[in-house]
């Protein structure tokens, strides 16, 4: 990958990680919080979906000891910075996905 590709690539996953970071009750206008939640859902599926591949590449997953149980907000912020038991973090998003729908 060249260096114009990862530059693309390293904005893209900032902005989605704004968006995901995004507190859907401080958004007033009620088409632009039905986006962000959309957009949310989506995120966090391309996301597994990319776990879920990766864990079919890989032989041995990632682990971290201190994943616990945390709420899945602050178990995905460590997610953003800390290799995880790839298994842990497909049952995560998929809980993730599940609140999404139903707030």
């Amino acid at each position: 990958m060249d260096l114009a590709a990862k530059k693309v690539a390293v904005a893209e996953i900032r902005e989605e990680n704004r968006i995901l970071l995004t507190n859907l009750n401080d958004v007033a206008d009620p088409n632009l919080r039905e986006f962000i939640r959309s957009e949310q859902k989506r995120i966090v599926q391309k996301r597994s979906d990319e776990l879920a591949k990766q864990s079919q590449s890989t032989s041995t997953p990632l682990s971290s000891e201190d994943w616990g149980e945390k709420p899945w907000p602050v178990a995905f912020l460590q997610y953003l910075k800390v290799p995880l038991n790839v298994v842990e973090l497909e049952r995560d998003l998929k809980s993730m996905v599940d609140f999404l729908e139903q707030v």
